[in-house]
């Protein structure tokens, strides 16, 4: 065996070793637990830490449904509007307003709050502005049947056609724009805060697009 082959196994026996240890010194509820945590450091070295980071985004395509967090959300499409009166309008003289249409539903059996939604989809390519922290500027969600804000939450079994809008910047002269959709996870109890039936958002993708720009007036 190479030195280069001995160098991660040396390391797994250590780590073996010193976790054999604490296991053996946990009270007989808590060694299960411990084992399950043990099998998880021990392998690391080897991949026993992959996660679903590997797994390729889908494809945002129309008429395809995706679980974006607790909602399914079906990509409609993408447009680039010069206000939406009453609704919303540009926040800058000569900008535009960069639509997402969408069909959203909540299928689950609680309600789930509009956040979930809106702060996993982001733009590229289509003049939106980041936040003043530089982070990516997050939606604002519209019923398009009465031009109504969503921004509370949707209810078990209740669906709407949406327009999610981002304040577009003057002179976006572009006909395509990358749309991401980022991978969240169900935690029953959330460790940090200790708050029931919670998403965290991911680094991943959960989905990807380049779509087509619709420019009207």
């Amino acid at each position: 065996m190479s030195e280069a082959e001995e160098r991660p196994r040396g390391r797994a026996g250590r780590l073996t070793s010193a976790a054999t240890t604490f296991v053996v010194k946990r009270p007989r509820s808590q060694k299960l637990g411990a084992l399950a945590g043990v099998a998880l450091l021990v392998t690391a070295p080897f991949g026993g830490l992959r996660s679903a980071a590997d797994v390729p985004p889908e494809h945002v395509s129309v008429d395809k449904p995706l679980m974006v967090g607790p909602f399914r959300f079906t990509f409609v499409k993408a447009v680039t509007v010069s206000d939406l009166e009453p609704a919303a309008k540009p926040s800058v003289e000569g900008g535009r307003l960069f639509v997402i249409e969408a069909r959203v539903s909540n299928p689950g059996e609680r309600p789930e709050p509009v956040i979930e939604l809106t702060r996993a989809l982001t733009v590229q390519d289509a003049g939106v502005a980041p936040d003043t922290d530089g982070s990516a500027a997050t939606p604002d969600m519209y019923d398009v049947d009465d031009s109504t804000t969503l921004s509370g939450s949707i209810n078990p079994g209740v669906s709407y056609l949406v327009a999610l809008v981002w304040d577009q910047q003057p002179g976006w002269t572009g006909d395509h724009a990358r749309l991401r959709i980022a991978r969240q996870e169900y935690r029953d109890k959330d460790p940090l805060t200790l708050d029931d039936h919670t998403w965290w958002l991911m680094d991943d993708a959960l989905a990807t697009a380049t779509v087509p720009v619709e420019v009207k007036k």
